[in-house]
């Protein structure tokens, strides 16, 4: 069940409701075709010259909807806090095409990556990862969606993609949420990719060359840089971190400059953290 309860969003109309209604309708149970159980509630309408619609509420959600006699007969009527995606999000009082809304694929994405199992199984670092249960619904991630920091960017630079990130402004963080997120540039969210696990030496952006040296290198706009052979990791880790933080400096400062100020010091605190905690692990 989900754990969000809708309020109360209709007045019956007392002054159209009839015995009959009473009688043949109110408080007993119907069946949808693909939400579950329904009760009606009361009479809906906003004056006497329209035509009668009932109050329904699903037994399962309390969410409540409008419908006339003939798609409460048929079962046409859908809980819009019933979970669509991965038992746990749903799509809540917004009215309108979903799949076409310009934030439906950010939003079913952060689930996709939360709660598929398959996603999951890829990148066992999500394991751990939550996102704040208002955002399972999507009407309230929509409605929060202009508070994120960096969505004003969003239309004055089409041509860039951009992801929603949750640990940037707050490094390591796990949980998805407007206090926590930030929508950057898909490029400078790969720059902080830290991939020392997958390199034999251990630490992020060296290498290991004839078994002897040490070979640094960082990577800027898709380009392999060199940096230089050193005789052990440690050295070539540090020089590769000066290199790396220059590169960060040369992107804030060129082609993303007009990223928000806030982010990019959470960048500048994110990059220096990575490094203590890759120092931390090798030592």
């Amino acid at each position: 069940m989900v754990e969000e309860k809708p309020k109360v969003k209709y007045k019956i109309n007392y002054d159209i409701e009839t015995k009959l209604d009473k009688n043949n309708w109110n408080n007993k149970i119907f069946s949808s075709k693909n939400s579950g159980q329904f009760k009606i509630i009361g009479v809906y309408s906003q004056n006497k010259y329209k035509a009668k619609n009932y109050i329904c509420e699903f037994l399962d959600t309390k969410y409540q909807t409008i419908a006339n006699c003939s798609n409460i007969k048929k079962g046409n009527i859908e809980d819009n806090y019933k979970p669509v995606l991965y038992n746990v999000g749903f799509y809540g009082d917004y009215k309108g095409s979903i799949y076409n809304h310009p934030f439906y694929k950010t939003w079913s994405y952060m689930l996709h990556r939360v709660f598929n199992a398959v996603y999951l199984s890829k990148y066992p670092q999500y394991k751990n990862i939550t996102i704040d249960k208002r955002w399972y619904n999507f009407s309230n991630f929509i409605s929060d969606v202009e508070n994120i920091i960096g969505y004003n960017n969003l239309t004055k630079y089409k041509g860039i993609k951009f992801e929603l990130d949750k640990d940037i402004l707050l490094h390591n963080n796990k949980i998805y949420s407007l206090k926590t997120c930030c929508f950057v540039p898909n490029k400078l969210n790969s720059f902080f990719i830290n991939k020392q696990n997958t390199n034999i030496s251990g630490f992020e952006g060296v290498g290991l060359t004839q078994n002897i040296y040490y070979r640094a290198r960082v990577n800027r706009d898709g380009k392999s840089i060199f940096i230089g052979h050193f005789l052990n990791p440690l050295d070539a880790y540090e020089e590769y971190h000066k290199q790396k933080f220059k590169v960060l400096e040369y992107y804030l400062n060129g082609e993303f400059r007009w990223v928000d100020e806030k982010i990019k010091l959470a960048m500048y605190k994110k990059l220096e953290m990575q490094y203590i905690e890759t120092i931390n692990n090798n030592i």
